[in-house]
């Protein structure tokens, strides 16, 4: 039976540094438990360390037991379009002055992908949420 009302779909993106890695994961976990579809987008450069933090293994898949629980999390890669020998804290004004300039158009080209394969797209509703080391502050009355 097809579901009346689709799940909102969540697309989460985490900083790419330590100690905000980890708090993105579970928020991603959260929201998913929560009803959402996920779609976790990691930086290549960011997949390229922790996948060879675990000897090589280009398959390091974070969500494996929360699908396996029946939460329906995917996950992806995207170029902050720098190589990955780039030095990105040798070269961080450079670095960040790219991302600034060109990453935007990186996001618009996965979401257009991402759109492209849904069955029935639809407007995508678009809440930001800066979220930092394991806090959300939300207004009162809010709930997720």
């Amino acid at each position: 039976m097809a579901e009346t009302h689709p799940r909102p779909h969540a697309i989460v993106f985490s900083y790419p540094y330590q100690g905000h890695i980890t708090p993105t994961l579970d928020l991603a976990t959260n929201l998913a438990s929560r009803g959402f579809t996920i779609t976790y987008v990691q930086l290549e450069f960011v997949h390229h360390a922790i996948s060879n933090a675990h000897d090589g293994a280009e398959d390091v898949d974070f969500f494996v037991e929360a699908r396996q629980s029946g939460l329906d999390i995917r996950y992806t890669t995207i170029s902050d379009g720098f190589p990955l020998e780039f030095d990105r804290n040798l070269n961080l004004n450079e670095y960040w002055e790219g991302m600034i300039r060109d990453f935007p158009d990186r996001v618009d080209e996965l979401v257009g992908a991402l759109t492209s394969r849904m069955r029935r797209p639809r407007p995508f509703s678009w809440l930001l949420i800066l979220y930092t080391h394991g806090r959300l502050p939300l207004p009162r009355n809010t709930t997720l």
